[in-house]
């Protein structure tokens, strides 16, 4: 492993704060559907859009730490990074 990315969660920032579109780090639009206040490590809920039927819908079900991270080690593509802005 690389220690030089691994960082504990709990010295990471909080990203994800609300429900809401958020940006993985990829650049994918995500919707986060809940953000939990329970003491579990893995409390936001959500969905990556992908495109499906030539639109991009959430579909792609997943977990995140607030954080943004979706893995306790290692940083990953499904990350999130941002909160997502329209342009």
């Amino acid at each position: 492993m690389n220690d030089k990315a691994f960082v504990p969660l709990r010295e990471l920032v909080t990203i994800v704060d609300a429900t809401g579109e958020y940006l993985t780090r990829d650049g994918r639009r995500v919707t986060v559907y809940t953000v939990s206040k329970s003491k579990e490590t893995f409390t936001v809920k959500g969905a990556i859009h992908r495109e499906c039927r030539g639109t991009y819908q959430a579909k792609e079900r997943m977990t995140w730490h607030k954080s943004g991270r979706c893995y306790p080690v290692l940083p990953s593509p499904d990350d999130i990074i941002a909160k997502y802005e329209e342009k």
